[in-house]
């Protein structure tokens, strides 16, 4: 039972990371001019995922960015040529396909750093729980043995002053 339910869970949230992925590339590409930080992502993920655009370089209308040339020994291809139609030396695989597959074959491994990460959160509150009763309890005995002496102080007194 288990194991189904943990298929079903997979699968739900591989469709969901698919279109989460898909939503997000089409919308930052329309973006990708006007937005410095978002054209660094485009650059950095063409090259990394050897992709261009989201179904193909056919998604950039025609302003094809240099991050979907291809790269030889750590080069733009000298053969690239974005401005021509169709362009010639570039990825032409959309990156949507590549990294709802990386993805999907990486789930297992971002699962359980969410696992990990959840686990260690419930242990830090355990040991914080913990440490605030060590530090509550040692206050207690602090105070108890100051309220025992001062009535130790006040018996001898008494004692000692009867009047």
């Amino acid at each position: 039972m288990d194991a189904l339910s943990s298929s079903m869970l997979g699968l739900l949230i591989r469709e969901r990371t698919a279109k989460m992925i898909q939503n997000t590339l089409l919308y930052t590409i329309n973006l990708y001019t006007n937005k410095p930080i978002i054209r660094q992502a485009w650059d950095e993920i063409q090259p990394y995922f050897k992709c261009c655009g989201v179904k193909s370089y056919e998604d950039w209308n025609k302003n094809i960015p240099q991050s979907c040339c291809r790269i030889i020994k750590f080069q733009l291809d000298p053969q690239c040529n974005v401005t021509s139609f169709p362009p010639t030396a570039i990825y032409k695989d959309g990156c949507y396909a590549l990294m709802v597959h990386f993805v999907s074959t990486h789930l297992v491994y971002i699962c359980i750093f969410g696992l990990a990460t959840g686990f260690l959160e419930v242990l830090c509150a355990a040991l914080s729980f913990a440490l605030a009763t060590i530090i509550l309890q040692a206050e207690y005995e602090v105070e108890r043995d100051s309220y025992r002496d001062e009535l130790r102080n006040k018996r001898k007194h008494v004692l000692n002053n009867p009047e």
